[in-house]
């Protein structure tokens, strides 16, 4: 059995019924950026978003930032009193679709 065709097969019957489907494929890359960012507690900036030119350029970066944002898929927030530094963090609705993903992963092992 091929585990990982197993869990693509989960992951597309998943995203019938999620709104994080309908991201593109740049935004969906950016959104797991952060949330990796997130796994191993180094919160990115906005600043470190917009370097991420590995997957697009800085306009197509900063629009789908918009879009995340604009969607739901993320927050900004400040940090004590720097308010010129915004930390990009997944909302809730965002969390949960990771912790959804890992639990299709465990089902596809199983």
């Amino acid at each position: 059995m091929n585990y990982y065709l197993n869990f693509l097969n989960l992951v597309k019957a998943f995203s019938a019924e999620d709104n994080h489907a309908a991201l593109e494929a740049e935004a969906k890359l950016i959104l797991d950026e952060i949330a990796l960012s997130e796994y191993n507690q180094e919160p990115m900036t906005v600043s470190d978003v917009m370097s991420l030119t590995h997957i697009a350029s800085s306009a197509t970066l900063h629009r789908k930032l918009s879009d995340l944002l604009n969607g739901g898929h993320i927050e900004f927030i400040f940090k004590d009193n720097n308010r010129r530094t915004k930390y990009v963090h997944l909302t809730s609705s965002s969390t949960s679709y990771y912790k959804q993903l890992s639990s299709l992963f465990k089902k596809a092992k199983a």
